[in-house]
């Protein structure tokens, strides 16, 4: 009797140890798995903002071509006017904020934390009202513009992404800089206005591109859904895609959301 006892011990104990044993592989497997998972996620973002940088660099060829106006004359001029700039933008705003109506204190309390979450101090960024005529929401190089009517439409979720757009436009400063090419632009002596048009359009669906991209990749899985919402939302309002001139076709935005999320292994409903 106390043989079976003791064999019974002994393989109660051998199967508690076998299972922890397992239980601790499992786990070790599972920390390794998500090691291997992060290192190849950040090997996607390194490739995306290669595709990023090189698309740029097509922008920009397709413009020197079109309008004879180089990358270098055009960032040359807006970094010596920024300063000025931007002062005079904070000016401006100031004088014409008061012209809508003051935005809810838990929206601009949203937009703080969508800023916090691409590490910019929102003591930095002026956050103001403006009617955006379709548009939830704008940005310049230090400012966000919220049409509190257009958020009605969109989930949070969707909120979240289009202001993370904006952010991603303020960051690279794409305003000031589009606006040093239209200056610079009216310099140039218009060999052929259909083709320079055209480069300007293409520049500006290229920036737009990057903000949605950037938007993606800074903000990562949980700013993904929020892009599926609002593009499927725009698409649900303007009744199919957009005409695809200044911004890309809706339906290429989400196919290129489809192929980052695709790519980083996020877990999102993407139709």
């Amino acid at each position: 009797m106390f043989r079976i006892f003791k064999n019974k011990a002994i393989y109660l104990l051998s199967t508690m140890l076998l299972i922890g044993a397992l239980s601790y592989f499992k786990l070790d497997i599972q920390q390794l798995n998500s090691s291997r998972s992060s290192h190849d996620r950040s090997q996607v973002h390194e490739q995306f903002q290669q595709q990023i940088n090189e698309n740029e660099q097509l922008a920009w060829d397709l413009l020197t071509t079109s309008t004879q106006i180089t990358k270098e004359q055009c960032l040359q001029r807006q970094q010596k006017n920024y300063p000025a700039h931007k002062i005079l933008l904070q000016q401006n705003w100031r004088a014409k904020r008061s012209r809508y109506p003051k935005l809810k204190p838990e929206t601009i309390t949203f937009v703080q934390n969508v800023l916090r979450d691409f590490g910019i101090d929102p003591a930095d960024v002026q956050i103001i009202p403006y009617k955006g005529k379709g548009s939830p929401a704008a940005a310049d190089d230090c400012t966000i513009f919220i049409d509190e009517t257009e958020f009605v439409h969109f989930s949070p979720e969707a909120c979240k992404f289009f202001i993370a757009h904006e952010i991603a436009h303020l960051r690279a400063q794409d305003e000031s800089i589009y606006e040093s090419l239209c200056a610079l632009k009216q310099t140039k002596r218009k060999k052929d206005a259909k083709k320079s048009k055209m480069a300007m359009q293409a520049f500006r669906r290229f920036q737009e591109t990057r903000a949605d991209m950037n938007a993606l990749l800074d903000g990562g899985e949980s700013y993904a859904q929020g892009a599926f919402d609002f593009m499927h939302k725009l698409q649900e309002l303007d009744g199919g895609d957009n005409p695809g001139i200044t911004h890309p076709k809706t339906s290429k935005r989400i196919e290129i959301a489809q192929n980052i999320c695709s790519k980083m292994g996020w877990n999102v409903a993407t139709a």
